[in-house]
C-alpha cells in the first residue's frame, strides 16, 4: 500500500533523526545536511528525547550492576530466623565446629551430636541464628547456651510453653528473654547475669537439663505447677548462690542428689506432690539457713536423722504423705510454725516437742502407728510458767495413744482444730 503526503512525511523524519543520532554517538564529524536537520524544529525534539531515554538507561544500568557487585561480595555468616522458637537447621555452619569444640566440655559429645537433642539445637541455633556477636570463648555464651538448652529441654512435644513470648530473641540480651528470664537490676548493661528462673505453672514438660548448672549466679529456681520427668540433675546442687528451689507439682522421680548439702546458702525448698523415693540425705541436715522444708506427697522412706533436731533455722518442716519410719526426733526449735508428719509409719512414743516452740502453729501427726500416753511427755512441766501457745491445729488421730486429754491442750489459747 502506498502511504499518503503525511505518513510518508513522518517517516521521513525518523529517519532523518537516526541519521542524526548515529554520528553523534560515534563522535563523528556532523555531515553538513545532518547539521541542517538540526536546524529542523521537529527533527530536533525527537533528538533531544532519544537522548533523554538513552541518559536514563545508562544510569539505571549503572546503579544495578553496582546492586548486584555489592549482592555478590556480601556473605552473612549468620542467618536470622522470623520465628525464633522453631528448630534451628539441621547442618552447623563453620561457626558451629568452634562453639562445639568448647561446649563439649559441659555437654556430653553425644548430646551435641545426637540429631534433635536439645543440646544440638541449642548450639546451630547460637552458631547460625543469634545475632547477638557473643564471641564463643565469652563466659556469657555458656549462660545463653545454658537458657537455650532448657527452652528446648522441657517442650519435647513442640512449642508447649503457656507463655514464651521474647524467648530465644536472636537480638536481645538473655535478661530480656520473658516471661521468666531474671537478672539483677542493671539495665543496659551488656555483661549482666541471670539470677533466676521462674517458669512455674507454664506447660514445661520434659525433663531440667544439667546444663542448668551453667547458671552459676542463680539465686531462685521456680519451675513449680508443669508437667517435668526424670530425676533431680546432680549440676543442680553445683548452683552455690541458690536460695530458692521450688520444683512441686511436677512429675519427678529418682532420689534426692546426695550432695543437696552444697546449696550452702538454701532457705526454701519445696519439692511436694512428686514421685520421688529414697531416704533424706545426710548433707541434707547441714543446711544451716534452710527454713522451709516441704517434701510431702512423695514416697521418701527410712527414719529421720537425729541432726534435725539441731536445724534450729527451720520454721517449716512438711513431710507428710510419704513412707517415713523410725521415732519421732525432738523438734525443739524455738520459731518453728509447722510440723506435718501425717500420713507415714512412724512408731514409738510422743517425744516433748511442744513446749519449746512457742510459735507453732500447726503440728498434725495422723495415721501412723504412735503409741503411749498422751500426758506422759508432759507430766513434769510447770504450765503456770508458759505463755499461752499460738497453736491452731492439733491433728493426731489415727494412732494408739493412750490416757486422757492431755493438760497442755488448756494452753492452746489459739487452738481452733483438735484431733486425737
Amino acid at each position: 500500500a502506498v502511504p499518503d503526503d503525511h505518513d510518508a512525511h513522518t517517516e521521513a523524519e525518523y529517519s532523518a533523526a537516526f541519521t542524526f543520532v548515529v554520528p553523534m554517538v560515534t563522535g563523528t564529524p556532523l555531515p553538513s545536511t545532518i547539521k541542517l536537520l538540526w536546524e529542523d524544529k521537529k527533527a530536533r525534539s525527537i533528538l533531544k528525547i532519544l537522548l533523554f531515554l538513552l541518559t536514563i538507561l545508562g544510569i539505571s544500568l549503572i546503579v544495578a550492576g553496582v546492586k548486584f557487585d555489592a549482592f555478590r561480595r556480601s556473605s552473612p555468616t549468620r542467618v536470622s530466623t522470623d520465628s525464633p522458637t522453631l528448630s534451628p537447621s539441621a547442618s552447623p555452619t563453620v561457626d558451629a565446629s568452634d562453639l562445639k569444640a568448647i561446649l563439649m566440655q559441659f555437654s556430653s559429645i553425644e548430646d551435641l551430636e545426637e540429631v534433635g537433642s536439645p543440646q544440638q539445637k541449642a548450639l546451630l541455633w547460637l552458631a547460625n541464628k543469634d545475632l547477638t556477636n557473643i564471641e564463643f570463648t565469652d563466659e556469657l555464651i555458656l549462660e545463653r547456651y545454658a537458657v537455650v538448652v532448657f527452652y528446648y529441654a522441657t517442650q519435647v512435644n513442640g512449642n508447649t510453653w503457656l507463655a514464651r513470648n521474647d524467648f530465644l530473641n536472636p537480638f536481645t540480651h538473655v535478661c530480656d528473654w520473658v516471661p521468666g528470664v531474671m537478672c539483677k537490676q542493671d539495665i543496659g548493661n551488656p555483661r549482666r547475669r541471670v539470677i533466676g528462673l521462674s517458669l512455674n505453672r507454664n506447660r514445661l514438660n520434659g525433663k531440667i537439663p544439667s546444663e542448668v548448672g551453667l547458671l552459676q549466679e542463680l539465686t531462685k529456681l521456680n519451675l513449680a505447677g508443669n508437667s517435668i520427668t526424670g530425676s533431680i540433675p546432680r549440676e543442680i546442687t553445683k548452683l552455690s548462690s541458690l536460695y530458692t528451689l521450688h520444683l512441686e507439682n511436677n512429675k519427678l522421680s529418682g532420689s534426692l542428689p546426695d550432695t543437696i548439702g552444697n546449696l550452702t546458702l538454701l532457705i526454701d525448698l519445696d519439692l511436694c506432690v512428686n514421685k520421688l523415693t529414697g531416704s533424706l540425705p545426710e548433707s541434707l541436715h547441714s543446711l544451716q539457713f534452710l527454713s522451709i522444708l516441704n517434701l510431702s506427697f512423695n514416697q521418701f522412706n527410712g527414719s529421720l536423722s537425729d541432726s534435725v533436731e539441731n536445724e534450729q533455722s527451720l520454721t517449716v518442716i512438711n513431710l507428710r504423705h510419704n513412707k517415713f519410719t523410725g521415732t519421732l526426733p525432738r523438734f525443739i526449735h524455738p520459731d518453728i510454725v509447722k510440723i506435718g508428719l501425717d500420713h507415714n509409719q512412724f512408731s514409738g512414743t510422743l517425744p516433748t516437742l511442744i513446749v519449746p516452740a512457742f510459735r507453732l502453729e500447726e503440728f498434725t501427726l495422723s495415721n501412723n502407728n504412735l503409741e503411749g500416753d498422751l500426758n506422759r511427755p508432759y507430766e513434769n512441766i510447770d504450765f503456770s510458767l508458759l505463755p499461752k501457745l499460738r497453736i491452731r491445729r492439733i491433728d493426731w488421730g489415727f494412732n494408739n495413744f493412750t490416757g486422757q486429754l492431755p493438760q497442755i491442750v488448756l494452753f492452746f489459747g489459739d487452738l481452733e482444730y483438735l484431733k486425737l
